[in-house]
């Protein structure tokens, strides 16, 4: 849309020129459909996209200075909370497994906080899928069960985390 009128491409998928004297405050609105779809992984684990960008876990963490290399600190990062979690995913239709949420942040788009979309998921805790020598260990073949409660997740763009969880197993229905 330009100044709230409709521009169309001739066909799906073809360039759009607008050719017109442009002036302060007019304004450019792009409609990008944004459909949400999973890609299989090792263990049959799924990732989570939609549009361009990949989706991940945020796993809160504890940064420690190790050391310092030619004047330059190195960190390490500790996962502080739990990441080991299996999604609850219609593979025939993951729109349905997922909420777009919107927050009204502006600021730093690749930080947790000021993360601009967010996708709300149902998943559970994986008692099985346990730390192995200090990072997380082999995915549990899925579809994988689970007896702990639902709980909602909440998944942001891959570039907005540090510590992250970006494939999942899936659970049994």
């Amino acid at each position: 849309m330009v100044n709230g009128h409709t521009v169309r491409a001739p066909e799906s998928g073809q360039m759009v020129k607008i050719d017109r004297r442009w002036k302060n405050g007019d304004e450019v609105h792009l409609h990008l459909p944004m459909h949400i779809r999973t890609n299989r992984w090792k263990e049959n684990a799924v990732s989570i996209e939609r549009g361009p960008l990949l989706y991940a876990l945020h796993v809160p963490g504890k940064w420690n200075k190790i050391g310092e290399e030619y004047s330059v600190p190195i960190w390490e990062v500790q996962p502080q909370g739990d990441w080991n979690y299996g999604l609850m995913v219609d593979q025939k239709n993951p729109e349905q497994s997922f909420e777009v949420a919107r927050p009204s942040k502006k600021g730093y788009p690749w930080s947790v906080k000021d993360a601009p979309i967010k996708l709300k998921a149902k998943g559970r805790k994986l008692s099985q899928w346990q730390p192995y020598m200090s990072v997380s260990g082999p995915l549990p073949p899925s579809p994988v069960h689970s007896d702990h409660p639902t709980e909602q997740l909440e998944l942001i763009p891959y570039g907005s985390s540090v510590l992250r969880v970006s494939e999942f197993p899936v659970l049994k229905t």
